[in-house]
């Protein structure tokens, strides 16, 4: 197995730092701790109050626990004693857990390899792109890493710097780095579908998405004239019923 100059992705995580002093307790506070006058702490508060007020929130539940670092002591408390489902708020967790555990300087690897034997520009052999669980590879949010295009661009240009015109073999794309079963079976049925419940895998591109453009029919109630997927899937098919 040969490889080809690898493309690396750099991930940095932010996790901002808020210092919060102490708020005097109303009936909505829970297990408040030793008080410091804060004039931010009560506009912090009053903002949570009006929050859960509010038409959004308002039958429903809003919680808030702000804990000191250094020894976990809760400085404030909003329902915090109440049990809620965590939401997107137990990213704050990953995101910490990935700092302590990979480091801000962590970069995920993805891989070109082949095998087999090249002669007059053709590989007689397969081409290998080897994942490690980037979740960034080919997205167009990060303005320092190659989108889609220009990923694809750069592997064209590796493989062909290797001396390769034409592949006799297969291209495959190697996620064994993850278990097969990447998705938490205690997850509910019914966010599968959706772009927040997509599964782990240990080979990412373009975040695992495509766009479907469509041209309307002339008249109402007609069919769509025709159908653009991009990137374009030749192993899959659009059409009306």
């Amino acid at each position: 197995m040969r490889i080809i100059p690898r493309s690396a992705a750099f991930l940095s995580f932010i996790l901002p730092a808020c210092l919060l002093a102490y708020y005097a307790p109303s009936n909505a506070l829970s297990q408040s701790t030793r008080p410091v006058d804060s004039l931010a702490t009560q506009h912090l508060m009053s903002l949570v109050e009006s929050f859960q007020a509010g038409p959004a929130t308002r039958f429903g539940t809003v919680a808030l626990s702000v804990r000191r670092v250094r020894d976990s002591e809760e400085v404030i408390g909003y329902n915090a004693r109440m049990s809620l489902p965590s939401a997107s708020t137990l990213k704050l967790i990953t995101t910490a857990t990935a700092l302590a555990v990979l480091g801000s300087n962590y970069t995920y690897t993805t891989t070109l390899e082949y095998d087999g034997t090249i002669k007059d520009s053709v590989l007689t052999g397969n081409l290998y792109i080897r994942g490690t669980g980037d979740p960034s590879l080919g997205s167009w949010r990060f303005t320092s890493y190659p989108d889609l295009t220009a990923l694809l661009k750069s592997w064209t240009e590796a493989v062909k710097s290797a001396g390769i015109r034409r592949i006799q073999g297969m291209v495959v794309g190697d996620a064994s780095l993850y278990d097969d079963l990447t998705t938490p079976d205690t997850w509910p049925f019914g966010d599968l579908g959706n772009y927040y419940g997509a599964s782990l895998s240990a080979l990412n591109i373009n975040e695992n998405l495509f766009r479907v453009f469509f041209r309307p029919g002339k008249t109402v109630g007609l069919p769509p004239l025709s159908f653009a997927p991009i990137p374009l899937y030749p192993i899959l098919t659009f059409g009306t019923p």
